[in-house]
């Protein structure tokens, strides 16, 4: 049932239970009582005046506290193209990310994209001075162990103090980089074989994948998989299982 604004409930219940056009077409079930105290004065919490709801009603289509105040997003249509704005940051990105000194680092890495690259350049930048070891990078972004040590006891745990933003975009980079880099899905796996869940092989992967961007960061280079000894293992052994099994 809903009730008809200006037309006063027949007990306090009703007022309580019976749903009210608040937004003109969605009907909702806050008390009236609630918002008596913002219709008329200090002594009427329970029973609203039949007057002040009415001219709520006329100018709000319900009864809820600030009605009658213009919306102030009044008169903006939405786009008439979806994904427009989307569309043009990226764009913006993009060219941000062409014209850094650092943009073909990033840009070269397995998988990184333009807006993955454009936000591992963001979240690491380019001062080197801040990163002076490949570890560095790897604490900061909380994908390397935490070690505690007191006497003989030794505790290694996951970092949790440590910069959230970097973290997420390294263990997104890295996920996604095992889909079309052999060393990284081997790596992955491997991990996984161990008996670690995903994120914790991701964090592992995350871990390796920083270092090999320190390298190609601290000497201004593209990678370059030719020169990826790790990778090249990794190839090497697939062939010479693929040719004993030929």
């Amino acid at each position: 049932m809903l009730v008809v604004p200006g037309r006063r409930p027949s007990s306090i219940s009703a007022r309580r239970t019976h749903p009210r056009n608040v937004s003109g077409t969605t009907p909702t079930f806050g008390a009236i009582r609630l918002t008596a105290a913002f219709s008329d004065n200090d002594v009427s919490s329970l029973i609203a005046s039949a007057t002040n709801r009415c001219a709520r009603s006329r100018s709000s289509s319900g009864y809820f506290p600030g009605a009658g105040i213009t919306p102030p997003f009044r008169g903006i249509r939405p786009s008439t193209r979806p994904g427009a704005i989307q569309r043009s940051l990226g764009r913006q990105i993009g060219d941000q990310l062409d014209a850094h000194a650092d943009g073909h680092i990033f840009t070269s890495l397995p998988r990184s994209g333009r807006v993955r690259a454009a936000r591992l350049l963001a979240e690491i930048g380019d001062c080197r001075a801040k990163y002076p070891t490949p570890e560095s990078p790897a604490c900061t972004a909380g994908v390397a162990p935490s070690t505690r040590q007191s006497g003989k006891m030794r505790v290694v745990g996951f970092r949790w103090a440590c910069d959230k933003q970097l973290r997420d975009a390294v263990t997104d980079f890295a996920g996604g980089s095992r889909h079309a880099n052999l060393w990284a899905a081997d790596l992955y796996d491997r991990s996984r074989a161990r008996g670690h869940d995903h994120a914790h092989a991701v964090c592992i992967l995350a871990r390796a994948r920083l270092y090999v961007i320190w390298h190609c960061w601290q000497d201004n280079a593209a990678y370059d998989p030719d020169k990826h000894h790790a990778l090249q293992r990794v190839l090497t052994n697939r062939r010479a299982t693929q040719n004993r099994a030929a």
